[in-house]
């Protein structure tokens, strides 16, 4: 696996700044409003049985398939996988 060092500093593109939309009380970034789905979609006990997962659909992730969020990824990894440091180009197409 790559070790990185970075910062916590969120990248400013705009997943991360923009917002989206808001409710009663929060303005909503596409990766906040995203982030939230992704944690009920993943909570819901009605998709697993003594962890088994039960559902054939999964969740869309829409925020890593950003060109400016991949592009960033791509900087900080060297083109790299962060599991197995293959290049992306050698072993299949790049997937977030």
């Amino acid at each position: 696996m790559i070790k990185i060092n970075r910062s916590n500093l969120i990248p400013a593109i705009d997943v991360y700044t923009k917002n989206m939309t808001k409710d009663d009380t929060n303005v909503l970034t596409k990766a906040a409003i995203e982030y939230s789905k992704a944690i009920a979609f993943f909570t819901d006990a009605n998709h697993y049985l003594n962890n088994k997962k039960l559902v054939k659909k999964d969740f869309g992730f829409t925020v890593y398939k950003d060109k400016k969020l991949i592009s960033e990824l791509e900087n900080i990894f060297g083109e790299k996988c962060a599991y197995c440091e293959s290049d992306f180009r050698a072993v299949s197409p790049k997937d977030i």
